[in-house]
């Protein structure tokens, strides 16, 4: 439309007719109506259509975040406990072999 526009206008501006006018003035009334109708759109846009989309999205992320860090605890919690699991195995090993006595040992083995 803004072609057709600047094409009425030159040709206007070598004609000087009042066919050349009024095809200018077509020209330009239709691109103002376009131009009104794009900052429409865009208004629409801006106003209604992107802060609901950014609200639904606000809330799937936060549903995704909160479901991600629901795993990463669940898995922090399996570790941690199998670690607790090993640490208790191995301090019950420490302590046999704290508590082991070579004489012992060798009285208990030739009886």
């Amino acid at each position: 439309c803004r072609r057709e526009y600047n094409e009425a206008y030159v040709a206007h501006s070598r004609t000087q007719s009042n066919a050349s006018l009024a095809a200018y003035f077509d020209a330009h009334n239709a691109y103002v109506q376009q131009l009104h109708a794009t900052n429409g759109m865009l208004t629409e846009y801006h106003h209604t259509s992107l802060p609901s989309l950014m609200e639904e999205l606000e809330a799937v992320y936060m549903d995704v975040s909160g479901i991600v860090t629901d795993c990463i605890l669940q898995g922090a919690d399996i570790v941690s406990n199998k670690a607790g699991d090993q640490h208790r195995r191995y301090e019950a090993l420490s302590t046999a072999c704290r508590n082991a006595d070579g004489r012992h040992d060798i009285t208990q083995l030739i009886r």
